[in-house]
């Protein structure tokens, strides 16, 4: 847990990954959707404070202006993104979209969402700090119930581990003919054995699988094209060798 969110804040990885987001290629759009899906999702308010620091929000909010008049799969992740932070009412979201985002979400044709977000925030801002401290107390005890039932069921997986056999095949790893640039995807199989990834190094994981395959298509049309334009000039020397 710690491990990965000191990894992610230390080395600015949301912010590289969200330059996926400049390119034409959708599915590495949808790949950098679905990482801040899965940030957010944490509700981790260390987490919360670096996209609002950042502005890590602008390319999806982007994003989702240059794709409202479309139906498709690209605005419905955005605005679901949108639709959870007004749910759980992440506040410091919530008040950086109304800070900095106000007027272009607003253009947007999406009254049920934009208005939802402005009505959560006009509600915390008259909530009193009593309230908040309440709500805070309240969310405090869930997650220590839950940290406590997740930390038992580690024990009896670890448990559970030990005593099995550790085959080899569980966790071979699968590599490319084609050059990716040393990334490599192991077996679900292998990975649900050790407990699973967490949800931003299952985000990470597919970024780098998206990547991945685009490299190998790129790779592939290269090699075609270089067989392309080698053929007519192959023709022309067996012609050549003919006439003589």
């Amino acid at each position: 847990g710690y491990r990965i969110k000191y990894f992610v804040l230390k080395n600015h990885v949301m912010t590289k990954v969200l330059r996926l987001c400049h390119l034409r290629d959708k599915p590495l759009i949808l790949a950098a959707v679905r990482f801040m899906r899965a940030c957010v999702g944490l509700k981790d308010e260390f987490y919360n404070r670096y996209i609002a620091k950042n502005d890590c929000l602008a390319p999806l909010v982007d994003q989702l202006v240059g794709n409202a008049w479309l139906d498709n799969l690209l605005s419905s992740a955005v605005i679901e993104l949108l639709d959870f932070i007004r749910r759980e009412n992440v506040r410091s979201l919530v008040a950086h979209l109304y800070e900095n985002h106000r007027a272009r979400l607003d253009a947007v044709r999406l009254p049920d969402v934009v208005r939802g977000l402005w009505l959560r925030h006009e509600q915390n801002l008259e909530m009193g700090p009593a309230e908040v401290a309440a709500g805070c107390g309240a969310a405090g005890l869930r997650g220590g119930a839950a940290v406590g039932l997740s930390t038992r069921g580690r024990g009896d997986e670890e448990d559970n581990y030990f005593d099995g056999s550790d085959g080899d095949e569980d966790c071979i790893a699968v590599e490319a003919d084609a050059p990716t640039h040393g990334l490599r995807v192991q077996s679900a199989q292998g990975q649900g054995r050790r407990g699973g990834l967490g949800p931003v190094q299952e985000a990470c994981a597919h970024v780098e699988s998206v990547i991945g395959r685009r490299l190998v298509d790129q790779a592939a049309q290269q090699i075609v094209a270089q067989e392309a334009a080698a053929g007519p000039a192959v023709g022309l020397e067996s012609r050549s060798g003919n006439a003589r």
